[in-house]
């Protein structure tokens, strides 16, 4: 049973009104993104808050990769989808 609900976010993955950025910028944003990822990765055998460091890293990826956008979005989506289904039977184990 899938239930499909509206897209709760208003940032279409593929926005052609959106400028791309200067190659430099771009490639200082793609290079801290990775950078921040690497980091994020190794702090799951090591003490750290790698669960917040690999989020942030790919959003700031997906901000100057089209590709990653698309994942990311999709990725919010289905949580969202899959929060409202928890919670619409949650609710309905209720009554």
């Amino acid at each position: 049973m899938f239930i499909q609900f509206d897209d709760p976010f208003n940032d279409p993955p593929d926005d052609p009104s959106r400028k791309p950025s200067h190659p430099v910028i771009r490639a200082i944003k793609i290079g801290i993104g990775f950078l921040l990822l690497l980091v994020g990765i190794v702090m799951f055998v090591t003490p750290g808050p790698a669960l917040v460091l690999i989020p942030v890293a790919l959003g700031i990826l997906a901000s100057e990769i089209p590709w990653l956008r698309r994942h990311l979005h999709e990725l919010r989506v289905r949580i969202h989808e899959y929060r409202m289904r928890r919670k619409a039977e949650k609710e309905k184990g209720k009554k």
